[in-house]
């Protein structure tokens, strides 16, 4: 990889969870390894399955506070994702609901993730934060950055073949951050098959987000996103189908 740096923005959906019972509910929704979401900052790749274990999204999850969660889905696939959760959210037994308290809400109108990666990205958001954005303090792969007069929320996952950082702030705010990276002529402006071209990721999910009909984990390659124990929606049904599976 040269000294070229790539910017791209693909629209994502943006959900949030939060209340004491946030973590909860997300372990019972999602495929989500939950020792990866221990702190603040922490994240994780998971799969949202139906109750037949087919996979309805692959969603990244970031714990952005004590009780709270944002949860990125695929960019046709947000409400969708938001539909399920709320349904689920608000199950009830004899007992009163099952997950007191959970607010879901849709961000995706509210937030825009700027993405920019290469190996010079790191020397450019400290050059347009003023250098700070190294001395922020970090919770997990998060920081709290502001460059110029735009304050984002910066998320550096993990791992990928480059350095890459996405930030996160208001539409109004993220024209302002998009133009001001633009005036770094090392930057060039890539889609999202570009995108995946330059980090070398050969995305099993891409090809199928957007056909409007499901499939079960294991026909397209996500079992490394399913956890051991299947104490989730679908993983008894996913449990039957992979041990019929390991008997043929």
């Amino acid at each position: 990889m040269d000294d070229q740096c790539y910017l791209t923005i693909i629209a994502h959906g943006y959900l949030r969870v939060s209340g004491k019972q946030a973590e909860s509910f997300l372990k019972t929704m999602t495929t989500a390894l939950m020792s990866n979401l221990a702190g603040i900052g922490g994240s994780v790749q998971a799969l949202i399955l139906s109750a037949e274990a087919e996979v309805i999204d692959r969603v990244t999850l970031i714990k952005t506070g004590d009780e709270e969660f944002m949860i990125i889905t695929s960019p046709t696939l947000h409400e969708e994702v938001l539909a399920w959760l709320k349904a689920h959210a608000n199950l009830a037994d004899a007992n009163g609901p099952v997950f007191a308290g959970i607010v879901l809400s849709d961000e995706s109108e509210a937030l825009t993730a700027l993405t920019l990666f290469g190996e010079k990205c790191t020397d450019i958001l400290q050059e347009l934060s003023a250098n700070t954005l190294l001395a922020a303090p970090k919770m997990g792969n998060l920081r709290m950055v502001r460059f110029d007069t735009v304050t984002a929320m910066v998320f550096s996952p993990e791992p990928y073949a480059q350095p890459q950082y996405q930030l996160f702030c208001s539409p109004v705010m993220a024209e302002g951050l998009y133009n001001a990276l633009l005036s770094f002529p090392e930057i060039e402006i890539v889609d999202a098959d570009r995108y995946h071209q330059l980090q070398q990721i050969d995305d099993p999910w891409a090809a199928v987000a957007d056909q409007g009909r499901y499939y079960h984990p294991d026909s397209i390659d996500l079992m490394h996103l399913v956890r051991s124990e299947h104490d989730f929606v679908g993983g008894k049904a996913l449990a039957d189908r992979m041990g019929e599976s390991n008997r043929k």
